[in-house]
């Protein structure tokens, strides 16, 4: 795919920092900290490979996961199904890890998902067919127990008012 646009489509919230150009009327990046460190004016392209510079919102990051494993990123359905190949380690154990992807428990539901630096936290749920993300702008360690906390609360809500 060329670019991270076309992956979500009909959105203009998305694009990777210094790799492609900003959208006109996009929103404005927010503020994060690495503990009390702004980092709004760092070059995140340093991690480009772990997804570091992409410029996203929850809505257009929810929709990207929901694609994901829906039939709407990869035309072979096969190439989806890689991504659930579970990883072993050179020891021979079996790790609890993906190709790009976690498999987390949230509330006793399966959920394939991903963090990044920042506290962002995207995932799918298959058996209720949605998408979470949550962003927290800080890369403070209790900031992810709070991520934590937050998604089970949320898939709580969510099943209740199904």
């Amino acid at each position: 795919v060329g670019s991270v646009q076309m992956c979500i489509r009909d959105r203009n919230s998305t694009w990777f920092i210094g790799l492609e150009d900003e959208l006109v009327d996009t929103k404005s990046l927010i503020y994060q900290y690495a503990e009390e460190t702004n980092t709004y004016k760092e070059d995140p392209s340093f991690d480009l490979f772990g997804g570091g510079g992409l410029a996203s919102t929850t809505r257009d990051l929810a929709i990207f996961m929901h694609q994901l494993f829906t039939g709407g990123i990869f035309t072979k359905p096969e190439t989806s199904k890689l991504l659930l190949t579970k990883l072993t380690l050179k020891n021979g154990e079996k790790y609890n890890y993906h190709l790009g992807l976690r498999k987390y428990d949230i509330s006793g539901k399966v959920a394939y998902g991903h963090t990044g630096f920042y506290g962002t936290y995207a995932c799918y749920i298959p058996e209720d067919n949605i998408s979470i993300s949550i962003f927290v702008s800080n890369a403070d360690v209790k900031k992810k127990k709070f991520i934590a906390e937050f998604k089970e609360d949320l898939l709580k809500e969510i099943n209740r008012i199904k």
